[in-house]
């Protein structure tokens, strides 16, 4: 049984404004997606059952390497984690090119650092530490997009699937607390990589709650998607709804300071708490 979420949160009303695109480049939870802050192109993405461009058939699409352990991953298909076509290392300080994050080693003495790896099946693991004003975020990416990032060929209906919320298990939370966010494809379409999409909705403790949720300890968790709500105002207005049948990602947001947490045996569950299976 996953403890419920909403257990545990910040007081206070708390925007997940620090964000950027899969890519870990321009998009953030506090700029607008699509390209100079507006998405374009393509049509609405895809309601009542998952959508595929033009010709998404015959487009390859983007398959990343395989997540290893011990490795400093930009971007990496991870073993054991269903549904999830790609995980990404995001940060202030890794540049849209960018094929890894700083490391301690390596970056300027406070600077942000990030090391994505998957030390066994079923577990990715995120450390590093946040400066003062910059974010770093662990992304898991579900739609399947053309080999440059740019056009969605296919969305995550996760309605289709009877799925109503993500469980997994977290360990060594920072004593910060993580926050969790999650976005929505937008348009199937985008004039650059990873922008197809609408950011900004932030865990909270119930559909209606102000406060945002702190996951600070331990164990086995639970994120009802009824309980996802825009909170970025450059994003949309409140009431905008966290469109899961266009699913694009779920994120991990460490906050400010350092940090090593696992997430682990994630998967995604039906109204009834039944794991749904990938097919």
């Amino acid at each position: 049984m996953c403890k419920s979420i909403s257990m545990i949160a910040l007081l206070g009303v708390v925007s997940l404004s620090a964000a950027c695109g899969s890519d870990g480049g321009a998009l953030r939870m506090g700029g607008a997606a699509g390209s100079g802050g507006g998405a374009s192109g393509g049509g609405s993405a895809g309601t009542g059952g998952a959508s595929s461009a033009t010709d998404a058939q015959v487009e390859p699409s983007f398959v990343p390497p395989a997540c290893v352990s011990g490795a400093n991953e930009k971007r990496c298909a991870p073993s054991g984690f269903p549904f999830v076509k790609f995980a990404v290392a995001n940060s202030d300080a890794c540049l849209p090119s960018a094929t890894s994050c700083p490391l301690p080693e390596t970056a300027p003495p406070g600077d942000t650092t990030a090391r994505l790896s998957q030390p066994e099946a079923g577990t990715l693991c995120f450390a590093g530490t946040v400066k003062p004003g910059g974010w770093a975020l662990l992304v898991l990416n579900f739609p399947k997009v053309n080999i440059d990032r740019t056009r969605i060929l296919e969305t995550f209906d996760a309605d289709a699937l009877g799925i109503t919320q993500a469980a997994f298990t977290i360990t060594s939370p920072p004593s910060q607390g993580l926050r969790m966010s999650g976005g929505t494809t937008k348009v199937l379409e985008c004039p650059s990589p990873d922008r197809c999409l609408i950011s900004g909705f932030s865990l909270m403790t119930a559909p209606d709650s102000p406060v945002p949720v702190s996951i600070a300890m331990p164990g086995p968790w639970s994120a009802p998607f009824a309980n996802f709500r825009q909170t970025d105002p450059t994003q949309g207005d409140p009431s905008q709804k966290f469109d899961t049948k266009a699913l694009h990602f779920l994120a991990f947001d460490p906050g400010v300071g350092p940090y090593d947490f696992c997430v682990r045996d994630f998967r995604f569950l039906d109204a009834n708490g039944d794991a749904v299976p990938e097919r």
